[in-house]
């Protein structure tokens, strides 16, 4: 029975060792911006009204009124500076301030700009919460407390196209992050910090909504059960890098052999290739020969590939077509 196990086990690792194939791909914006090229990110309005309980007492509420300045505020100034350097860093749109935009739009006049974002703050809220414990000291229990935040807000934001006046997008999105326990009551974390993650991972996200990106598609080998050397010979291109000769070489051999593994392979290779609807034709005979669940859910991965890729250049092409008035 002992040795039964091994066998499984081995058997296991053996078929966990398929070569994957780590490939870079673009994919488009998840919006379409119709073609644009200039963008302006307008300063993320705060909510108002929404004072938190920290900031209740008359003597906090004073002060923030004499500086025209709050916590909210400040989270709202940091959203908008995340969108504002992801974007310029980016290079992918020319960036116009949002003065000019906001100047034209407050007199009625066509802003000059593409696209433009405006996002609101709504219920923002911080809560204090304490968690209380004991411990022995030099044979005395003392009693402690230790305090967290919790920061919450939900930020509403619109992606308007400028020259059509036609909203692009309403999105919204929540941010909730809880602090690091401190344990001076009084000495709390200012909110912006806590929300930082929150907030950077928010400007990676919205550059994907604006703008095509790249990721890395990782495309997994049939492992071959036939223990053919010619089959890990062209295992061994396709993990170097050599597509071209794999593919030849899978396809020399399913041909002769009819051997699964290296008709689901060289589909496989096509696909790393973006040879979108040779790895279609491929698939789908070995779907249709085989009934194989594999080839099947390959055949749908393939489909998709292919629409992302026609997004991407539909996405291209309009931007090529916008050519900006001087």
């Amino acid at each position: 029975m002992k040795k039964l196990s091994l066998g499984l086990i081995a058997a296991l690792f053996l078929t966990s060792c398929a070569t994957t194939l780590k490939v870079p791909v673009e994919r488009p914006a998840e919006l379409d911006m119709h073609g644009a090229k200039t963008i302006s990110i307008l300063p993320v309005i705060a909510s108002s009204g929404n004072v938190d309980s920290y900031e209740s007492s008359a003597i906090i509420k004073f002060f923030s009124w004499l500086s025209t300045d709050s916590r909210e505020t400040r989270c709202a100034n940091r959203i908008t500076d995340e969108i504002t350097l992801r974007v310029l860093n980016s290079g992918f749109f020319t960036v116009v301030p949002a003065s000019t935009v906001q100047t034209c739009l407050k007199n009625g006049e066509q802003p000059p700009v593409d696209a433009y974002i405006s996002a609101t703050i709504s219920n923002f809220s911080v809560t204090q919460k304490d968690d209380s414990y004991s411990r022995e000291e030099n044979g005395v229990r003392v009693y402690y407390t230790e305090y967290h935040d919790n920061v919450s807000l939900t930020l509403s934001y619109l992606i308007i196209d400028a020259k059509t006046n036609n909203v692009i997008a309403i999105k919204q999105r929540t941010f909730d992050n809880n602090s690091d326990r401190y344990k001076d009551k009084y000495r709390r974390p200012e909110p912006v910090t806590v929300l930082e993650s929150s907030i950077k991972a928010f400007g990676a996200q919205i550059l994907k909504e604006l703008q095509p990106y790249t990721v890395t598609k990782s495309i997994k080998l049939e492992a071959d059960k036939t223990k053919d050397p010619e089959m890990k010979a062209a295992d061994q291109l396709a993990k170097a890098g050599n597509y071209d000769q794999a593919l030849e070489q899978f396809t020399k051999i399913y041909s002769s052999t009819n051997n699964f593994a290296a008709g689901y392979n060289a589909g496989m290779i096509l696909l790393a290739q973006e040879k979108y609807d040779e790895a279609l034709e491929v698939m789908q005979n070995l779907a249709s020969v085989t009934g194989d669940k594999k080839a099947i859910k390959a055949v749908n991965d393939i489909t998709i590939e292919k629409y992302q890729k026609q997004r991407l250049l539909e996405q291209k092409n309009a931007r090529e077509a916008n050519i900006d008035e001087k």
